[in-house]
């Protein structure tokens, strides 16, 4: 533009204006584009979630930090200290109404946003990660993807102070942790040659890391942009689902998540972890508009009296071997424990975990089967082994695995001390057949094609007491296969310079008579040597 003019009573001055070349994917990635420049009439600086971000963490809109930051809405505002015992609100679709509420936290300078990001809009790209957004548009904003819609709480803070100095965070309903590597898998675009980290849980931390917008370790620039297939234990068998994006799973829903407390994870904490003493609990939505009602406690008391503990998290499944040999194991389930006074209780007078089990005769992770109680253990505990239930490891059996695949879905709920029952958790779940029986017969999960190249891995990782190494040949050779201690000393011997045919081959290695501790296994073929950790916790 060579000369100023005005534009719906505004001036645009001389000499501005934006170019996007035709380079850009799509459409809306253009006028994201175009709009960030253009609002920089309004920002100096960059943000984490909203329009002002980089390109590729653009949710596609302003977030509520931004609105409210530029004047473009005022939303209604709960003051601290917090009057009253409770409060409900409703919230309609943030973009397409406005709606949106502010709540101060004890520490200054620190606010949550609550908005209901129904995803009426094409452009709210509050979530554009999954599986499903990655197969409808490489989490790019169109296609249109409807994952992700819900409650959303946004942690804004100024100056920052945590979360690696960002000005504003999600509070993601599915938990903060800390994070290990599983293994490197190869990079999804075949046209790059290099890895990537895919990350595990490892268990709660209310000051640990959540996926959205986060890299997950201290050292390592990489976010999640892959998760393990729970179908398969080949190691390059993943998604892709930039996870960092937005999982889908990050809002809290009827059904899903409905309750955010001092005692859940996450938890309803400042910056710093000082309790703020607000609880939220969802109590409805609109069929039609998709409007949210929920309540916040300003009382503690009040909330443990009427709620129900929170959903428990981080529920996992490993395998508890009883045969060495034959590798026969029971599932084991392992998860991170409530925090709710009125749950955990005193000697005597205790809440539960009910633990609830569906049964697939394939691996189907879309799909929800019958589940029925199997078991309970007291709020002090947090493992259940499904000892009425035995499954075997692939290979090494005298029968066919046909018809015998069983594909195992857990799931629990925190029942606490007056009888109020949480949300079921989300499942785990654990895959084996119900004899030791030979894995030529490809069954619920393909094992035998033969692998393109010399790897190794094992699962689960960290590990107690035993774990699986499993290692692929993609020609004849001699193998090595041995485990060290973290000084150097070898502790197992599992392959001892044997002849293998060209395949696929597992061992189980057994750590019950080994310290907690770091361990390095050693795998070497031809000429092809590779060493990786393992943890061991007891």
């Amino acid at each position: 533009l060579a000369s100023t003019f005005v534009l719906d009573s505004t001036f645009i001055t001389g000499n501005s204006g934006v170019t996007c070349l035709s380079l850009l994917q799509n459409y809306s990635k253009m006028t994201q584009i175009m709009l960030h420049e253009m609002s920089h009439r309004y920002f100096f600086n960059h943000y984490e979630i909203g329009l002002m971000t980089g390109v590729e963490h653009s949710s596609f809109n302003y977030s509520p930090f931004e609105r409210t930051y530029i004047g473009y809405i005022d939303p209604p505002l709960v003051r601290y200290p917090y009057q009253g015992v409770s409060e409900t609100f409703t919230l309609g679709d943030y973009v397409h109404t406005g709606d949106l509420l502010a709540i101060e936290l004890p520490e200054s300078n620190e606010l949550y946003y609550i908005a209901n990001h129904q995803k009426r809009s094409m452009y709210d790209g509050i979530s554009r990660g999954s599986t499903k957004c990655w197969e409808i548009n490489k989490v790019q904003q169109d296609p249109y993807c409807p994952e992700g819609k819900g409650l959303y709480i946004y942690h804004q803070m100024h100056p920052s102070r945590c979360n690696e100095f960002k000005d504003v965070y999600l509070v993601q309903a599915d938990g903060k942790y800390d994070w290990y590597i599983d293994r490197m898998v190869p990079y999804f675009d075949p046209f790059y040659n290099f890895e990537i980290p895919l990350y595990e849980k490892l268990e709660g931390n209310t000051r640990g890391r959540s996926e959205f917008h986060q890299r997950l370790d201290s050292i390592l620039p990489n976010m999640q942009e892959v998760t393990d297939d729970p179908c398969s234990d080949k190691t390059d068998d993943y998604f892709v689902t930039y996870d960092w994006l937005g999982d889908g799973k990050d809002a809290f829903n009827m059904g899903y998540d409905e309750i955010l407390s001092p005692y859940s994870n996450p938890p309803s904490n400042t910056c710093n972890g000082t309790a703020s003493g607000l609880t939220m609990k969802l109590l409805g939505q609109d069929s039609l508009t998709g409007a949210i009602t929920f309540r916040l406690y300003y009382n503690d008391a009040a909330a443990l009296s009427d709620l129900p503990p929170a959903k428990p998290k981080n529920l996992k499944v490993t395998k508890n071997i009883t045969e060495p040999v034959s590798g026969k194991f029971f599932p084991e389930l392992k998860w991170d424990k409530n925090r709710e006074p009125d749950f955990l209780g005193k000697p005597g007078i205790q809440g539960i975990y009910n633990i609830y089990r569906g049964i697939f005769t394939a691996c189907s992770p879309d799909s929800m089967p019958q589940f029925l109680l199997v078991g309970s253990v007291h709020a002090d505990s947090n493992t259940f082994i499904d000892s009425s239930i035995a499954l075997y490891p692939e290979g090494g059996g005298s029968v066919g695995c046909a018809d015998l695949f069983r594909s195992l879905n857990y799931r629990i709920e925190a029942v606490d001390i007056t009888g109020l029952a949480s949300l079921h958790s989300d499942r785990a779940i654990i895959n084996g057949y119900t004899q030791w029986c030979d894995d030529s017969v490809l069954t619920g999960i393909s094992h035998n094609q033969l692998p393109v190249k010399f790897s190794v891995f094992n699962y689960p990782n960290p590990f107690n007491p035993s774990t699986k190494i499993s290692y692929s040949l993609p020609r004849d050779a001699f193998v090595t296969l041995k485990i060290y201690s973290i000084t150097g000393q070898e502790v197992y011997r599992a392959v001892n310079n044997e002849f293998r045919l060209a395949g696929h081959y597992s061992v189980n290695f057994d750590g019950t008579n080994l310290p907690s501790g770091v361990y390095f296994y050693v795998y070497r073929a031809s000429d092809f040597t590779e060493s990786k950790k393992m943890v061991l916790i007891k």
